[in-house]
């Protein structure tokens, strides 16, 4: 595996770094959970930046221990594996997936030129994929993006919903967003079924948060911040959180991004080598977008990339229009993915 990808300067990812790390217990010469975030779950999320050699990190929930996020080995995070995780549960299930989406991009803040005060605010783009789109992404884009690839969640009812809150130490705010367009509305766009913050006014509403979801999402915020302080020894303590979380179809709350954050940072206590480095500050949330040729309200026929599931090529849909017979797939098969042995052997 890999150090902890944890840069001096902000990335959206950066924060699950630091989740991920657990402290080095001597006595039993191992990394124990330190017990603090035993409600936290995550989707699996894979952070990208460029250029970057500690990365791409896969991040995901642990089953056999409650509350530890694990990353896998860096040789597992390859296209392949990632359209497997990604696409597996949706195509197992029987009534899931009905919206098509299979992942979500968030990218890293850039500045935008129509945004006052772009330098600290900034934009970040989110899009929605389906398979078609994830192969395209791991195959056209992936070497140039910045930001996260995190496994689509289907929401607590048939509308997406997403939670933002914004926590500080004595306080914590939330905004609850919910898409007007039922998921399974096949009838209209992806966006336009599944934009929350990043969508127009028109396409979404405000929601309530129940007390209990505010109360689940208030505590692991705190839990991050103790968390975090005890992996730095107390050379980073979070004072303000800004981040988005959404209640899964089975009641649970999945911690997704963070948006921003400020911290204060000082020396590690007893000037400890071993101490996790200093979490970079962002102290605004940037303003949310889908890219610039998306289209909401998209017309019935688009023209859209095709990638070829046997041999995963890109080409255009007009392209790609041709008869294909079960027959013609497993010969491809036989030919390409099935492992060839001599006649002796």
């Amino acid at each position: 595996g890999k150090g902890a990808a944890v840069t001096d300067k902000f990335s959206i990812g950066n924060i699950l770094a630091l989740l991920h790390m657990q402290p080095f217990d001597a006595h039993q010469k191992q990394r124990v959970n330190t017990g603090l975030l035993r409600e936290l779950v995550i989707p699996d999320t894979i952070h990208f930046r460029s250029g970057d050699p500690n990365l791409p990190c896969w991040y995901f929930c642990s089953k056999a221990e409650p509350g530890t996020i694990k990353r896998k080995n860096s040789y597992n995070v390859t296209p392949h594996n990632i359209v497997d995780a990604f696409t597996r549960k949706r195509k197992r299930s029987v009534n899931k997936g009905l919206s098509g989406i299979v992942a979500v991009l968030i990218g890293d803040a850039k500045a935008n030129p129509g945004i006052t005060e772009e330098d600290e605010v900034g934009e970040a783009e989110v899009e929605y994929l389906d398979e078609v789109g994830l192969r395209y992404f791991l195959d056209r884009r992936v070497a140039d993006y910045n930001g996260l690839l995190q496994q689509w969640v289907d929401p607590k009812g048939n509308h997406n919903s997403v939670i933002h809150a914004v926590w500080a130490q004595s306080v914590c705010q939330m905004t609850c967003k919910t898409n007007t367009r039922a998921l399974s509305d096949r009838r209209v766009g992806m966006y336009e079924r599944a934009v929350t913050f990043e969508g127009g006014e028109s396409l979404t509403n405000r929601d309530p948060v129940s007390l209990q979801t505010h109360q689940v999402i208030e505590q692991q915020c705190a839990s991050f911040a103790k968390h975090i302080a005890r992996m730095t020894r107390g050379g980073s303590r979070l004072t303000s959180l800004s981040s988005y979380w959404k209640v899964r179809s089975d009641g649970r709350v999945l911690f997704l991004w963070a948006s921003a954050l400020s911290s204060a940072t000082s020396a590690p206590a007893g000037g400890a080598k071993d101490a996790a480095p200093p979490l970079p500050s962002r102290p605004f949330s940037p303003v949310l977008s889908v890219p610039l040729d998306v289209d909401c309200h998209p017309p019935p026929e688009r023209d859209r990339p095709y990638v070829c599931p046997i041999s995963n090529e890109v080409c255009p849909e007009s392209a790609a229009r041709c008869f294909v017979t079960y027959k013609m797939i497993v010969a491809e098969y036989d030919a390409t993915a099935r492992p060839r042995h001599s006649p002796g052997g």
